[in-house]
C-alpha cells in the first residue's frame, strides 16, 4: 500500500513509498507494479529469518531476488538489501553474533548474483531501538539517495518529460482530493499541457510540441510508463498506477487486521471464487468519488482494459487473483471436472522456466487472456483455480488441465 506523501531524501530529490503487501492476492500486481525504471526496491528480511528455515520470511532475499531478475536487468544501484533488528526491541540485546556470518554470506552471494544491481558493500541495518531510531532513519535515507542517484547517474530525458512528469502528478493530487477519477483521455492530457504552457510560457517551447505532434506526445507517454507515472489503456491514462491500483485492491483482499469492505472473509471468496459484482463494488467505494455509479463503472472498464480483471456479463467481473489455491488435485475428480476412466488419451506439454523462477502472477494472467481469447464454455469461472484451470472443449467431450507449479517452476 503506497504511504500518502513523499519522502525527501536531500539534493531536491523525494521518494514515494510502497510497501508490497505479503498477502497472496496482490501478488499478481507485483511486476505490474515492479516495471518502473525508476523503482527502487528495498527488500527487508528479519535477522533471526537467516539461521532459521522455518521462519516465515527465511529466504526473502532470495525470493524477491529471483523476482526481480525474472523481469529483466535492474538499473545499478536500484537493489538495496536489509535487514530487520526487530529482535532488539524484543530482547533488549545489542547484538547477535550468531546471525552475522549467515548475513553477510547471504549478502555477497546474492550480490554476486545480482550484477551491479547492488552496489553498496554491506545490508543496510534497521534498528528500532528508540536510542536508535533516528540513526536508522538517517541511514536509510542516506542509502535512498545514494541509489537514486547512481539510478539517475546515466538516465537523461529531455527537460519536457520531466515537467510533465511533475504535471501528471499534481494532477492526480488534485484528483485524489477532489475525489475524481484518477484517469485522463490524451486529449485532456494535452489540456493540462496548454494550461501549463500559459502560466509558464518562457520555459514551455519544447513542452508545447508535444500538443501538435502525436508521435512526439508517445513518446512522452511512454517515458512517463516507464517511470510509474502513467499507465495506458487504450486512449485512457491511468496516472499514479502503484499507489492508486495498490490501494484500489485492498478493498477486495482479506486482511488479518481489518475486514475487507468487499471480500467478508475466506468462505465468502470461496463461493465467489474471484467474481466481484459491480453493484458491490459501488456500495463499498461510493464515498471516494463524487459520482461512484459511473466512475465506478468506468474503473473496471479500465481495470479490465489492463487485463487485470474480465467481465462477467455488464455486472460481474473475475479477479484473477482471487481465484482460491486448489487443495488437492482430487477434488477436480470429485467435483467432476476430470474423469479418468473415461479418458482415451492423454498428451501433456511441459514448460519450464529456464531460470527456475516463475513470478507468482504470470500463470493468473494467462488465465485471465485465455478468459477472453477463448468461446463461451470452454474456461468457466467454477473450474479455475490460482494454480490450475480446466478447460472443456468439444462440446464438453475433450477436457484439459492447465496447471502451475512455482515450487519446479513448471507449467503443464
Amino acid at each position: 500500500v503506497k504511504v500518502q506523501g513523499q519522502v525527501s531524501i536531500g539534493d531536491d530529490r523525494t521518494v514515494s513509498l510502497v510497501d508490497f503487501a505479503g498477502q497472496a492476492e496482490f501478488l499478481v500486481s507485483h511486476q505490474l507494479l515492479l516495471s518502473s525504471l525508476h523503482t527502487l526496491c528495498l527488500i527487508i528480511q528479519p535477522a533471526p529469518s537467516f539461521e532459521s528455515s522455518d521462519h516465515r520470511h527465511f529466504g526473502s532475499w532470495v525470493y524477491w531476488r529471483k523476482f526481480l531478475a525474472s523481469l529483466g536487468d535492474r538499473r545499478r544501484g536500484s537493489l538495496l538489501l536489509a535487514v530487520s533488528e526487530l529482535d532488539k526491541v524484543l530482547t533488549g540485546e545489542d547484538s547477535n553474533i550468531d546471525y552475522e556470518y549467515l548475513i553477510s554470506n547471504e549478502f555477497n552471494k546474492i550480490k554476486e548474483q545480482s550484477s551491479d544491481a547492488i552496489s553498496c558493500n554491506e545490508a543496510l541495518r534497521l534498528d528500532y531501538r528508540p536510542r536508535s531510531i533516528a540513526d536508522t532513519i538517517y541511514k536509510a535515507k542516506q542509502a535512498l539517495r545514494k541509489s537514486t542517484a547512481e539510478v539517475a547517474h546515466s538516465w537523461w530525458v529531455p527537460n519536457s518529460y520531466e515537467t510533465l512528469s511533475r504535471i501528471t502528478q499534481d494532477v492526480a493530487k488534485t484528483k485524489s482530493a477532489n475525489h475524481e477519477l484518477p484517469i485522463l483521455t490524451r486529449n485532456e492530457l494535452i489540456q493540462e499541457i496548454n494550461n501549463f504552457c500559459e502560466i509558464v510560457p518562457q520555459s514551455s517551447a519544447l513542452l508545447s510540441k508535444l500538443t501538435t505532434d502525436p508521435q512526439l506526445l508517445q513518446k512522452a507517454i511512454e517515458y512517463l510508463e516507464a517511470v510509474g507515472d502513467v499507465m495506458q489503456a487504450g486512449d485512457q491514462l491511468l496516472i499514479d498506477p502503484i499507489g492508486w491500483f495498490s490501494t484500489f485492491i485492498c478493498h477486495f483482499v482479506k486482511d488479518d487486521l481489518a475486514v475487507s469492505t468487499i471480500q467478508i472473509d475466506n468462505s465468502a471468496l470461496r463461493q465467489q471464487r474471484g467474481t466481484i459484482h459491480l453493484s458491490d463494488v459501488i456500495q463499498a467505494l461510493e464515498h471516494e468519488y463524487v459520482s461512484p455509479s459511473e466512475h465506478i463503472a468506468q474503473i473496471m472498464e479500465l481495470l479490465c482494459g489492463l487485463e487485470l480483471c474480465v467481465p462477467l456479463g455488464k455486472t460481474s467481473f473475475l479477479f484473477p487473483c482471487l481465484l482460491p489455491p486448489l487443495s488437492t488435485s482430487i477434488a477436480l475428480f470429485d467435483e467432476g471436472y476430470l474423469n479418468s476412466t473415461h479418458a482415451s488419451a492423454v498428451r501433456g506439454h511441459r514448460f519450464r522456466e529456464s531460470s527456475g523462477f516463475i513470478p507468482p502472477g504470470l500463470f493468473l494472467g494467462l488465465i485471465a487472456r485465455l478468459y477472453q481469447s477463448l468461446a463461451p464454455g470452454v474456461m468457466h469461472p467454477t473450474r479455475m483455480f490460482n494454480d490450475c484451470a480446466v478447460l472443456f472443449l468439444n462440446n464438453a467431450a475433450t477436457r484439459v488441465l492447465l496447471i502451475c507449479d512455482l515450487d519446479r517452476s513448471v507449467i503443464d
